[in-house]
């Protein structure tokens, strides 16, 4: 499986997440593997995991980034990707320029060109945001 795939799956996972947030996800992920009939991936499964971990913090991050929307606004596979590509940039060592070619390239395939903008620039917005606090972080190291 490539990461692509693992990503796209992922995001299934995180979009099936939106609709029993009280699930356990490891749970959710043994249940889709079932289905699938595939062995486990362990990049898949972190992403969706790490996801599901970090969510309180990822909202947050999405929500203060996506200035006048507030996540109930989204649609369930916006959202999903917008929790997976946010995750990649704040808690992964993946490029934060990766995290948001594969979300936009994600995106494309179920949502229209106004929704792609949208996540490009919250996700843009996410990766300034952690720029700005490691530069302050940094300065304030100097200090």
């Amino acid at each position: 499986m490539t990461r692509r795939e693992a990503r796209e799956n992922a995001v299934g996972l995180l979009f099936e997440f939106g609709f029993r947030p009280d699930a356990d996800a490891a749970s959710i992920y043994d249940a889709a593997a079932e289905v699938r009939e595939m062995p486990e991936d362990e990049f898949e499964k972190g992403l969706f995991l790490g996801t599901v971990e970090n969510l309180d913090a990822i909202d947050a991050a999405i929500a203060e980034n996506a200035h006048g929307w507030k996540m109930g606004r989204l649609s369930n596979v916006a959202r999903a990707v917008l929790r997976l590509g946010t995750y990649e940039i704040l808690f992964t060592d993946v490029p934060d320029s990766v995290a948001v070619n594969e979300a936009i390239e994600i995106i494309k395939k179920y949502d229209d060109a106004k929704v792609r903008s949208f996540v490009n620039g919250i996700l843009n917005a996410v990766m300034k945001s952690k720029a700005d606090a490691s530069s302050d972080n940094d300065a304030e190291g100097e200090k």
